[in-house]
């Protein structure tokens, strides 16, 4: 059987793809602003490109598939929300939803949500490894506490009643017993504690110094494997070592 093409039916045919051309650049861009390029496919290179098309969020692979999350009322693309978090190659896009944070991975199109609440911040360098498997948690201080999503198991843990004025130390998340996995260490005035979210533990170590301490640096000082926290009050040095869980104690501003 032919088929006879007529003059008509080209230009029909034509229209289609022109319509169907601007639809996809309509969803895909390249309008809105490019956000980087990143490997969202899992194969080890980054050449697909994230677009913040304020409404929604878009990725164009390198081979130009397309994909995009709408983007209600105040959501917003979490800063340092592009990571792979899943432990699976191929990074995820993390977005603010104001009452958590909803996680997508363009390689699959799936969603998951994970419900904070309505006061509740990422900490700084909170999007890290925590407990040496493939992939970054999530550490998000909710003001009383501390909350670790691991997306690679779907779930949430709580490092409740903290208190209502600890806070981060400066360079906080940072591997501090020699094992893989980071540490979050906070001060609570006369107390440092450090959360080894690895094995789900909040450790307690009694600084002192009348509360009144500054922090020196969190580095690695004994040449052992982990960093060492070491604060100071100008007159005496206390330095917390993770690793044995014991404090040394110095003489002297910051000095170990």
């Amino acid at each position: 059987m032919k088929i006879k093409l007529t003059s008509f039916t080209l230009l029909f045919l034509f229209t289609v793809v022109l319509n169907n051309r601007s639809a996809f650049a309509q969803i895909c861009g390249p309008g809105g602003t490019l956000v980087g390029m990143y490997d969202f496919t899992g194969d080890g290179t980054a050449n697909d490109k994230l677009y913040n098309q304020t409404t929604r969020l878009v990725v164009v692979t390198a081979t130009g598939a397309c994909s995009y999350i709408q983007l209600d009322p105040g959501w917003v693309l979490l800063s340092g929300g592009v990571a792979d978090v899943n432990g699976i190659a191929g990074r995820e896009i993390l977005v603010n939803r104001t009452t958590g944070i909803r996680i997508w991975s363009p390689r699959t199109g799936s969603l998951a949500d994970y419900i904070l609440g309505t006061n509740w911040q990422v900490l700084t360098g909170g999007i890290s490894n925590m407990d040496a498997f493939a992939g970054a948690e999530i550490a998000v201080n909710y003001g009383t506490g501390i909350k670790v999503i691991t997306a690679r198991t779907g779930t949430i843990s709580d490092y409740a009643n903290l208190g209502t004025s600890w806070s981060l130390l400066s360079g906080g998340i940072s591997e501090l017993d020699g094992i893989a996995g980071n540490e979050i260490t906070i001060n609570v005035g006369f107390n440092i504690k450090i959360i080894t979210h690895r094995i789900a533990n909040i450790f307690t170590y009694n600084i002192g110094l009348g509360g009144f301490w500054n922090l020196c640096r969190i580095a690695n000082l004994d040449g052992v494997a982990g960093n060492e926290v070491q604060v100071s009050n100008f007159s005496q040095t206390k330095t917390v070592i993770h690793r044995t869980r014991t404090i040394k104690t110095g003489t002297g501003n910051c000095v170990f």
